[in-house]
């Protein structure tokens, strides 16, 4: 967690898949995402993986508009990174949906 946060607060890229899983369905997310980039101050760039992520089969990754957490900042609270955690999964799953990326 100490590094993840180094990296972030340094101005490096992290990838974190949210569901926890690169092969996952599932529409629940866990809150790592949302926790680091609010102790960090890192933004969140949403990216979406089309396709069967399977080994030497082509996918689509779509990469959306940066995702607007400043409403969450300062709010340590577990509904917060509940919040913060949807809405990203939100800009995903309709990236997903749409197969385009998502705007402001």
């Amino acid at each position: 967690i100490k590094t993840a946060l180094t990296i972030l607060r340094t101005g490096e890229i992290m990838g974190i898949f949210p569901e926890g899983t690169r092969n996952s369905d599932s529409t629940a997310a866990k809150r790592g995402a949302a926790s680091f980039a609010l102790r960090s101050g890192a933004t969140v760039i949403p990216a979406a993986i089309i396709g069967d992520y399977k080994l030497f089969r082509k996918v689509k990754i779509i990469y959306g508009a940066p995702v607007d957490l400043s409403r969450f900042e300062g709010d340590k609270s577990p509904e917060a990174l509940d919040a913060a955690t949807e809405l990203i999964m939100a800009k995903i799953h309709e990236m997903r949906a749409s197969g385009k990326p998502t705007v402001n």
